[in-house]
């Protein structure tokens, strides 16, 4: 931007070489790191600072802003244990004045470097200027969420300001990158780094949670209701390591050495399983298995897969009959638990009831008050949810929020089969990650998750552009 606005004065070796450096893989790997060193060992503020430097510096000397695109997905998984936000033993950092301050401080400078580009980009890159093809879903999936419970009874102004939020995280990379990215200079196998990155970092952030629960040195049975970190229960991180599960697979099938790959996805795989989520466990197992199947069908080295499948059967099977006790005591609590619908039935009945008394605009975000999950504060802003997007969907907005998410996902099928591709395939099974728990669970409706499926989504309307830079494998 600085060098658009001198007329490239302040162009020289240095500015070129540090572009150079932004605009490469290494800048995406580097903001994962950092959101997992945050994450182990509590360094919040400190990247939270380093990545506000890194903002600055995209925002004034990159052509676009494609290298913040990792920020926006992993920022949310920054978090640590002992700095969750919503703690109740008040020794997160972010409770404290002086985290309220840095965050303040954080929050006001970087919204001013990313709305200035934003508004730069506008008026100097007409071209970009484009109606995006999920414009229309968009708008009536948020006007549906702003006045959910609108007239009912239970309506409350502060469910209009989280409705709000909502559709802000489920469509904030979609909008914000649509207009500042020039698209045409993007590797096709962008998506796949991406999220395979992303599925990468979270392994190793569960392998933290796992550390820090004491799931490896404990004698007998082990409860899983031990296993969170600074941004979600086990539940939380499950969801987010099925969303981005089947991506290496992608690289399974068009790298010649993509049985690395295939590897890879398999450890992010066991991963998952041991956050003990059963949703999670239950779609991801699903997926993984479809992932296989696409693989050996669609990869360009299938002999090398193949011996690699049978290779970790084989050694998996061995493991797991050699320390089947341990296994047994380390997964007790989720054996235990079984199929048991834990409340669900319960709360769904509730939400359908809700709905029949105001079946138009439901009654907003703030009505599931006999949530069976613990004790909530009726003044959380976090509202207590169904634990599944249909009964969601009906409950907080009757058919008028059920009809505009049909819309919105009528949009995303149709996005999804034009021009139909491998890329798209693999981007669809991420997006089948989210949706098929949370028919479990409340992903959906979680902050986090809305980053990534709005980047998927973003991600998969620019892959019909043919013009993306293809890679050699």
């Amino acid at each position: 931007m600085l060098s658009y606005v001198l007329k490239r004065k302040i162009e020289n070796k240095f500015v070129i070489k540090m572009r150079e450096y932004l605009d490469s893989k290494w800048t995406l790997f580097g903001i994962l790191l950092l959101a997992l060193i945050s994450n182990v060992f509590s360094m919040e503020i400190p990247v939270f600072y380093i990545y506000t430097i890194l903002i600055a510096l995209v925002c004034l000397f990159c052509d676009d802003l494609l290298p913040l695109l990792p920020i926006a997905c992993a920022g949310y998984m920054t978090f640590s244990k002992p700095n969750n936000p919503l703690s109740e033993d008040q020794t997160s950092i972010f409770i404290k004045p002086v985290g309220k301050i840095n965050m303040i401080i954080i929050g006001v400078l970087i919204a001013i470097f990313v709305i200035t580009r934003l508004v730069f980009d506008i008026i100097n890159h007409k071209e970009r200027l484009k109606v995006p093809k999920l414009l229309i879903g968009y708008v009536a999936l948020g006007i549906s969420y702003i006045f959910a419970g609108l007239f009912s009874g239970e309506y409350e102004f502060r469910s209009s300001f989280f409705g709000l939020v909502e559709i802000l995280t489920l469509s904030f990379c979609y909008f914000i990158f649509y207009f500042t990215v020039d698209w045409k200079k993007v590797n096709k196998d962008y998506f796949a780094l991406l999220f395979t990155s992303l599925s990468v970092m979270i392994s190793f952030e569960i392998i933290g949670m796992l550390i820090h629960s004491g799931f490896f040195s404990t004698t007998g049975d082990f409860d899983r209701r031990l296993l969170f970190t600074g941004w979600g229960i086990n539940n939380n991180v499950g969801g987010q390591a099925c969303i981005c599960l089947p991506a290496a697979f992608y690289f399974s099938c068009t790298k010649k050495n993509g049985w690395i790959f295939t590897l890879l996805g398999t450890f992010n795989y066991l991963c998952l399983l041991c956050t003990q989520s059963r949703a999670s466990m239950l779609c991801g197992s699903f997926f993984y298995l479809c992932c296989l199947v696409i693989v050996m069908i669609k990869s360009v080295n299938r002999k090398a897969n193949i011996i690699v499948y049978i290779s970790l059967l084989l050694s998996i099977t061995a493991f797991a009959f050699i320390f089947k006790t341990k296994i047994e005591e380390l997964f007790s609590s989720v054996i235990d638990k079984g199929l048991d619908d834990n409340g669900r039935f319960e709360i769904y009945e509730i939400g359908i009831n809700n709905f029949k008394e105001s079946w138009v605009l439901g009654k907003g975000w703030y009505c599931s008050g006999t949530f069976q999950w613990g004790v909530y504060d009726p003044d959380d802003f976090l509202p207590p949810r169904y634990h599944n997007t249909i009964i969601q969907l009906i409950a907080s907005g009757g058919i008028v929020m059920l009809g505009a998410y049909s819309y919105h996902r009528f949009e995303t099928l149709k996005l999804f089969f034009k021009n139909f591709s491998l890329e798209k395939l693999f981007m669809g099974l991420c997006i089948g990650g989210l949706l098929s728990t949370s028919l479990l669970d409340c992903h959906f409706f979680n902050l986090g998750p809305g980053f990534l499926y709005s980047a998927l989504l973003l991600l998969m309307e620019i892959s019909d552009n043919n013009n993306l830079v293809k890679v050699n494998n």
